[in-house]
């Protein structure tokens, strides 16, 4: 894995990264430091009291990050070491032109500098938290944070800027000092040209259910009150969905060939020009979709529906299940299938028929992803993450008790599971462990095109990203 400063952020309304030591979106199996092409990194978990907030790093042997209580570690290729921050408030973003010109911020206004040997705090007069910093270079640096707060150093010294918004500002980034956004809560979005502050392209603070993409430039979201939205690579914009009723699933084949789903009986298709909607003969609440070779497509929801696209029309499937509310489905490219639902209810489908499957738990479970016939997973509450091998469903240790609302995976060793307030946990093959998200939000999808470009959504038109 390639050390720079990659981050899982909010690329529509939040950002934030994650700690370098989650061994998520890596290699599953540990490689030889010294193999035979030569030195290179491997991470390991490294498991610790503290929360950590943000990380930065110039290369592997010079990695940096902080957090609670002041708390900073530098990683020098060998293990990380504790470095004396000179303040007790919890830090939250970092920054740095070198090793030995770091900037970091947090609560309470706090700034610190490092200067290659030891930490300076720099008084500011400011009392609000300062949630990100970044720089162009040395001497063009920003910083951001409560109440449309924007500080720039030139050089010499830190000065208030004017940043047209009171919403709380959570990240800055650029691509050039005259090329800068610092995004926040609301749905803001604010961009500077190296003159002024402006508004930028705004996220609707909708509440946002599902996430679906073909490419790292080609992501849709959808959400409460018809709300969809695309991502071309550059920005955000929404799109007409013909409908006011809430959405709670996307998936497509292609980028011309997607659905969406909702309450009402719900189902609209996107043929890469626009959407419209699509008679299902269903008037239960549609809550996911997936498809399956032969240009089928599953639908599940309320009362036991399940609905099948075969290429032509939609029909009502038998589930099996009883008048158990579906929450998810998934299938195989064998065409096989599961739904999931309340009461630890799992349906498989063999091709021709539904039938119930012993699933070892009671609990409900919201979401299902499957690698193959043979490897599959299912989440939901309190934390319960089953596992079929091919034979039977058997229940997972997590680190949580919190809901988990949604699933997906690249490979059996890189899955996503995503939840209430907040939870992010990733699976490495043999064990789940928990990843701090930097969010209270409920997210409540999670969906990638691989392990290194992974989505999340959530409420108040929170979006996160995962770039490895």
């Amino acid at each position: 894995m390639r050390v720079d400063n990659r981050h899982f952020r909010f690329v529509a309304a939040l950002i934030l990264v994650l700690p370098v030591s989650q061994s998520c979106g890596g290699d599953a199996t540990p490689t030889d430091p010294a193999g035979p092409g030569g030195s290179q990194l491997v991470w390991d978990i490294q498991r610790t009291s503290r929360v950590y907030h943000s990380v930065w790093a110039s290369g592997p042997d010079r990695v940096f990050t902080v957090g609670a209580g002041g708390a900073i570690l530098h990683y020098n290729g060998t293990a990380w070491r504790t470095m004396t921050s000179t303040t007790a408030f919890s830090l939250l973003g970092i920054w740095g032109s070198s090793p030995s010109d770091i900037f970091v911020v947090g609560d309470v206004g706090t700034v610190l500098r490092f200067d290659g040997s030891s930490w300076l705090r720099i008084p500011l007069g400011v009392s609000g938290p300062l949630f990100s910093v970044w720089g162009s270079s040395a001497n063009n640096v920003f910083a951001v944070g409560n109440a449309g707060t924007i500080l720039r150093y030139d050089g010499g010294r830190w000065n208030l800027m004017n940043s047209n918004t009171s919403e709380l500002l959570l990240d800055v980034w650029g691509t050039a000092a005259n090329d800068v956004y610092a995004v926040g809560t609301g749905g803001a979005i604010a961009h500077y040209d190296g003159n002024t502050w402006g508004a930028a392209d705004t996220v609707p603070p909708v509440t946002l259910t599902d996430v679906w993409a073909s490419a790292s430039n080609d992501v849709f979201v959808v959400g409460d009150a018809g709300t969809i939205l695309h991502y071309d690579g550059a920005r955000w914009r929404g799109m007409n969905s013909t409908t006011a009723v809430d959405l709670s699933g996307v998936w497509g084949k292609t980028f011309d060939d997607v659905y969406a789903v909702g309450d009402s009986g719900t189902v609209l298709h996107y043929n890469g020009a626009q959407w419209s909607g699509v008679a299902s003969g269903s008037g239960a609440m549609l809550r996911e979709l997936t498809g399956a070779p032969g240009n089928q497509v599953y639908v599940v929801g309320t009362a036991g529906t399940i609905l099948r696209y075969d290429g032509a029309a939609w029909a009502p499937l038998i589930s099996g299940g009883g008048a158990e509310v579906l929450l998810a489905v998934w299938a195989n490219p064998d065409g096989t299938a599961w739904a999931v639902g309340d009461n630890g209810v799992v349906l498989s489908y063999d091709g021709a028929l539904w039938s119930a499957d012993a699933s070892s738990t009671s609990e409900d479970l919201r979401s299902v992803w499957g690698r193959s016939a043979t490897d599959a997973f299912a989440a939901g509450r309190a934390g319960t993450i089953v596992h079929y091998d091919g034979t039977g469903w058997s229940p997972q240790a997590t680190p949580t008790q919190e809901q988990l609302l949604d699933l997906w995976g690249f490979s059996s060793g890189e899955v996503f599971a995503v939840g209430r307030n907040g939870v992010t946990l990733c699976y490495d093959g043999a064990v789940w462990d928990s990843i701090p998200s930097g969010t209270p939000e409920d997210l409540l999808s999670v969906w990638g095109t691989s392990p290194n470009d992974v989505f999340a959504v959530g409420r108040a038109g929170l979006v996160l990203h995962y770039d490895g």
